[in-house]
């Protein structure tokens, strides 16, 4: 029986550490998480019946097989990154690509659609929501909005702040109507609470305003910003807002606000390949998002 060749996710992952110098870096750059970096080189060793890899305080060290394995695989990868650039499609074909975090592309960036297209010009907008960061330098985007602080170093990539908004608990008046209203956020931990991927969030915005969280916090999870809000607006708990995502439906009511102690958690922030930061399309997009985003910095920051 012909044996199959190496897993090429797990080939990939096992080249990027060795030329990143560290499982982590790896990680950052293939825009995966550290566990799955692991795995995929485990999966390669597996495959190769040997050790490969061995991690150090000072980061990667290769054993003898997987010196080899790195100088056959390193320059095949770097030909088809080579070959990537050579048919990569000029910005004018392709649009413009931007990655956001999906709170901010389902709630704000997508009802506003209009008016980017008015400074962009005839190109295609193309948004893809998801927190996975793409990688820049290699032309996967063109630019990515996230949630969190910048990056403490990273030479390929540079950014900006765009706003760092006013946080606070909401609800809809439905569930008011059904549910004992919190008099203040020491009520709120006893409450039916929504939650992103964690309840990270809801711990830090209590800590912020003085209350210690219990234990345990139970609630729904629902990954992302945007699931939270919709399911609150639906009755089905009290979820943490921002003023952006927030800023529609408290207009029309359909969200109140709990509370008026609103404090900023993390920025938004834009982020690009250093190399692109002042190409005129993504000049006009950061003003743009400048503008339109500053309003909501919250009061003091």
């Amino acid at each position: 029986m012909k044996r199959r060749g190496p897993p090429l996710n797990a080939l990939q992952a096992f080249v990027t550490a060795c030329e990143a110098g560290s499982v982590r870096e790896a990680a950052r750059r293939l825009g995966i998480g550290h566990s799955a970096v692991s795995r995929h080189i485990q999966a390669l060793q597996e495959w190769a019946g040997c050790r490969l890899i061995e991690t150090s305080p000072t980061g990667v060290v290769l054993t003898e097989q997987g010196q080899h394995v790195l100088e056959r695989a390193s320059p095949a990868f770097a030909t088809i990154r080579a070959l990537r650039e050579d048919f990569k499609p000029t910005a004018d074909v392709r649009g413009l690509e931007i990655w956001c975090v999906p709170g901010l592309s389902a709630r704000w960036l997508a009802h506003r659609l209009d008016a980017l297209r008015s400074i962009l010009g005839e190109r295609t907008i193309i948004v893809r929501p998801t927190e996975q960061m793409p990688k820049l330098a290699e032309g996967e985007s063109d630019a990515t909005i996230r949630y969190g602080p910048l990056p403490d170093s990273n030479p390929e990539l540079t950014g900006i702040e765009l706003c760092r908004p006013a946080t606070f608990p909401v609800a809809s008046p439905t569930w008011l109507q059904l549910n004992r209203a919190p008099n203040g956020p020491a009520d709120l931990p006893a409450a039916t609470l929504l939650h992103e991927h964690s309840d990270e969030q809801w711990r830090r915005w209590l800590l912020a305003v003085g209350v210690v969280s219990p234990q345990i916090m139970p609630g729904p999870r629902l990954w992302y910003a945007n699931m939270a809000l919709d399911a609150a607006e639906h009755g089905q708990g009290i979820a943490l807002a921002n003023s952006v995502l927030a800023e529609a439906a408290l207009r029309s009511r359909t969200l109140v606000s709990l509370t008026d102690r609103a404090v900023p958690l993390d920025p938004y922030i834009l982020l690009t390949d250093r190399r692109r930061w002042m190409d005129p399309i993504i000049v006009r997009l950061r003003q743009w998002l400048i503008t339109e985003l500053t309003r909501f910095n919250a009061v003091g920051t």
